[in-house]
């Protein structure tokens, strides 16, 4: 008996079709698809990025956070914090500060909570430095006098939206 052609048939030459088609979607679909920020790495090159965006871009940027956040984590997850200026200028005055890191935290509540600190030239938080030994001496904040920094500033506390949302 002879081996059949396969190909002759138009229902194999269709499945066949068919699976080159879904393979070529599957290599397509693991490309990915969206632009990633070049993003230095060297902390050097932090203040040649310009952080300032648009009112629309902001408005597009939140909206889709609390689109996403879900009711699970609207009980945690803040919609923003606040802090006044002045504890972030001494945040910001602390010497050798060039940059804020934001991290996560959560509290005794099991609320999300941003927790600021300041970085340093080389990337590394201030509260590094001070752990490693090298305490700052006196750095000067606008409209006040000398200020003694023996410890890193870090902040946390902020105003939590919702409970205090403009």
């Amino acid at each position: 008996m002879a081996p059949k052609n396969v190909w002759k048939n138009p229902f194999a030459i269709a499945f066949a079709c068919s699976l080159v088609i879904i393979a070529a979607l599957i290599f397509y679909s693991c490309k990915p698809t969206r632009t990633v920020a070049n993003i230095p790495f060297d902390v050097n090159q932090l203040e040649k990025i310009n952080h300032r965006i648009t009112q629309e871009q902001a408005a597009a940027l939140t909206s889709r956070y609390d689109l996403t956040r879900g009711s699970w984590s609207k009980k945690t997850m803040p919609a923003s914090e606040a802090f006044n200026k002045r504890q972030v200028d001494s945040l910001l005055n602390q010497p050798g500060c060039v940059g804020i890191r934001i991290r996560y935290g959560i509290d005794d509540q099991g609320n999300v909570r941003l927790v600021l600190y300041g970085i340093n030239e080389r990337g590394k938080d201030i509260s590094d430095v001070y752990e490693n030994g090298l305490k700052s001496d006196v750095a000067k904040q606008k409209g006040s006098g000398p200020q003694f920094f023996d410890t890193p500033i870090i902040l946390e506390n902020g105003q939590r939206c919702p409970q205090y949302c403009p």
